[in-house]
């Protein structure tokens, strides 16, 4: 099973992020081993400041497909839902202006929600969906799908010419605008309609980077506020692992160099 990401797919998504629009689908790509499971948290991970959400509705393919001309798309899927794609925008605006791949900022582990799905049977207009994201109660992306710049026939037809579509891919849509930075215990609820598809709390990762390794948050004001002056004893209940002080230098290092902390 594969993930299909179309980006820059609403008009004011694009307006809001300063990005030009694009002639074609944008489209990137997400690993089985993003999707969060079924009720668990999201974790903000420790590598990024700036995780934001985007909601889009779903596509499931229910056919295998290749070369699908957009007359027959409508024949390789009978139900849509709604997820989120969680981005490391600080991440992607790095690699962006290095002209490098997003990956790194889009398919972390993760990085995807996929809630509940819809018959379309259920929709009176495929091309007229409301949906729409709360933060903490509040609305905070709207969007219908006849915002799209391409829809939902037209996408399956463009992604089959480039990848076979299989049973149980996801196409997530793109996203309109309202993209916003998440925080621990912000929890976030999606909408198509009236009917909620999620609820999904957000919350922090258990271990920070400070220097060239990743600590326990509990570590890290000690490591702030007496930077000089610890000794690895000092650090013993705050490292990431619990053996004794030296072996509690986490086996994760940041970056090549190596800091001495005795």
């Amino acid at each position: 099973m594969k993930i299909i990401c179309i980006g820059r797919n609403y008009s004011d998504h694009i307006e809001e992020l300063a990005n030009t629009r694009p002639s074609h689908p944008v489209v990137f790509l997400k690993p089985d081993s993003s999707i969060i499971p079924k009720n668990q948290n999201f974790i903000i991970p420790a590598f990024s400041d700036e995780i934001h959400h985007e909601v889009e509705l779903v596509v499931k393919i229910n056919k295998v497909g290749k070369h699908i001309d957009e007359s027959f798309s409508n024949k390789y899927y009978n139900e849509i839902g709604l997820g989120i794609d969680f981005t490391a925008r600080d991440i992607q605006n790095t690699l962006k202006q290095k002209g490098h791949p997003w990956e790194k900022s889009k398919a972390f582990d993760n990085s995807c929600l996929v809630g509940d799905f819809i018959s379309v049977d259920k929709f009176k207009d495929l091309s007229k969906i409301d949906f729409s994201l709360k933060k903490n109660n509040q609305l905070v992306q709207s969007g219908n799908s006849s915002n799209m710049l391409w829809k939902i026939d037209e996408l399956i037809s463009y992604v089959s010419q480039y990848f076979t579509l299989k049973i149980g891919d996801l196409i997530f849509t793109g996203t309109p605008a309202g993209v916003s930075k998440v925080i621990s215990q912000d929890i976030l609820e999606g909408y198509i309609d009236s009917t909620k598809m999620f609820s999904l709390n957000v919350v922090i990762s258990d271990t920070a980077e400070y220097g060239n390794y990743l600590f326990t948050h509990a570590a890290v004001p000690l490591l702030q506020d007496h930077a000089n002056s610890l000794t690895l004893e000092d650090l013993g209940s705050g490292l990431t692992d619990s053996s004794n002080a030296v072996d509690n230098i986490r086996l994760i290092e940041v970056n090549d160099a190596i800091r001495d902390h005795d």
